[in-house]
């Protein structure tokens, strides 16, 4: 009954079947009516949250896991949506770039920068980067061997990884920025290590630094472009707590990066 209810509410919020919402229960279940002035045209609909994010795997004819980590109906109701043909529509056409992985809001408020304009990206068809690992945070006069270890990491997978170098902007935002000669030596160590221990395939390394110093650093770690390899260096981005991070698209030299399993 419970779904029963929720997949009616989803489907007259679509339809613009208001006399749901008037009544009943469905009075404390409307917060702002959903209105549009398209007669004859149905509106694309789109998920986010975990349900979403189950919609969009059910959806895909993956196989969606036994329960959640919580427990609650949020498999059933994925299951629900799909089998739906007003809330299914437009599922595989429209489909959001982290399929709805995390709520709208959240990541917006929470979780989600926007770069400075000078990253280092020498190619836009490197983006967008899904999922990658933060393999370490690393101070930015780290030595070789905390280097190596980070290398390390990201060779065990096929994708590649994101370090994220810490510097006095990293813990206050209005401190003292590193200088041109802590950026180049940082850049130079890091020259070395990966001719040492060379990326190899589509592996990626994504550093990520609060430092307005991204083109800088980039250029150095790369002798300047003569070492091939596929880096990314995104600045002016604040200290995170996470796991993972997502990078999008470039626009106008500018990349979001959301953060994902914050501490």
């Amino acid at each position: 009954r419970i779904l029963d209810f929720y997949i009616k509410a989803l489907e007259a919020m679509v339809m613009g079947t208001y006399n749901f919402f008037d009544q009943g229960i469905g009075r404390i279940h409307e917060q702002v009516r959903f209105e549009w002035s398209c007669p004859g045209m149905m509106p694309v609909v789109t998920f986010s949250g975990g349900v979403g994010e189950l919609i969009y795997q059910h959806a895909a004819g993956e196989t969606l896991p036994g329960t959640t980590y919580f427990g609650d109906l949020g498999i059933d109701l994925a299951r629900r949506v799909v089998a739906s043909p007003v809330l299914a529509a437009g599922l595989g056409e429209f489909v959001p770039e982290n399929r709805g992985r995390a709520t709208v809001y959240g990541l917006a408020l929470h979780s989600t920068d926007i770069s400075g304009t000078t990253l280092y990206l020498p190619d836009t068809d490197m983006l967008p980067l899904r999922d990658l690992p933060i393999l370490a945070r690393l101070p930015l006069n780290a030595d070789s061997e905390e280097w190596l270890r980070a290398l390390e990491l990201l060779h065990k997978g096929s994708c590649g990884g994101c370090v994220q170098l810490i510097s006095e902007l990293s813990w206050d935002p209005n401190g003292k920025p590193s200088s041109l000669a802590e950026i180049k030596a940082a850049g130079q160590r890091l020259t070395a290590v990966l001719k040492e221990r060379p990326l190899t395939g589509k592996q990626t390394l994504v550093l990520v630094i609060s430092d307005n110093a991204g083109k800088t650093l980039g250029s150095y770690a790369t002798n300047w472009g003569q070492l091939p390899l596929r880096l990314i260096v995104i600045d002016e981005i604040p200290d995170r707590h996470a796991h993972f991070v997502n990078i999008g698209r470039c626009l106008n030299n500018i990349v979001p990066v959301s953060f994902y399993g914050m501490n």
